[in-house]
């Protein structure tokens, strides 16, 4: 586990065969970055917030509260500060979180309202914790599966892409990789 950019190093050096992350900020030349997942954003709330209800919901009315987000050293909370940035709009950052998981952690202790993947969202596990779309305020979550350029994969990594993601067959691999088996 690291973060995007350190994996996209793991496996430009031979170090790792694939990795599975967010796209890197800095994709390195010999590697390539092949999507698999799109989510869309979820704001999270404790049960009972103001915001779960709010009318006039927005990039100002989210700014009004303490925010959890991923460090922007990472994809996922680079994308959510810089929405609020280019809306001239400052935020309160209470906490700088590794992921979704300890975003909701955190946002369920009451130190703020998080912004994460709606598909890190679980009601049934997440309880306490109150969600609302926010697709429209910002970029969906892309998740993408780091190969090296014309690297030979074996078998039982094609079938693990293929669990993550069936349209990701040995084919579509190999034109992304540019090179066979």
């Amino acid at each position: 586990m690291g973060n995007p950019d350190e994996v996209a190093g793991l496996v430009r050096d031979g170090m790792a065969s694939l990795g599975v992350t967010h796209r890197p900020n800095d994709l390195p030349r010999d590697t390539v970055a092949v999507p698999f997942l799109s989510s869309s954003q979820l704001l999270v709330m404790p049960t009972g917030h103001p915001l779960q209800n709010e009318r006039n919901f927005g990039l100002e009315a989210i700014a009004r509260y303490p925010l959890v987000i991923q460090s922007p050293s990472r994809p996922q909370g680079a994308q959510v500060a810089r929405s609020f940035q280019k809306a001239g709009i400052e935020v309160k950052v209470t906490v700088e979180a590794l992921d979704a998981d300890v975003i909701k952690t955190y946002v369920g202790a009451g130190l703020g309202v998080g912004v994460i993947p709606a598909f890190t969202y679980s009601p049934g596990k997440d309880i306490g914790l109150a969600v609302r779309d926010v697709a429209y305020l910002f970029d969906p979550a892309v998740s993408v599966i780091l190969l090296r350029r014309h690297g030979n994969l074996k078998k039982y990594l094609f079938d693990f892409i293929a669990e993550l993601s069936p349209a990701l067959d040995q084919s579509v691999l190999e034109a992304h990789m540019g090179a066979s088996v």
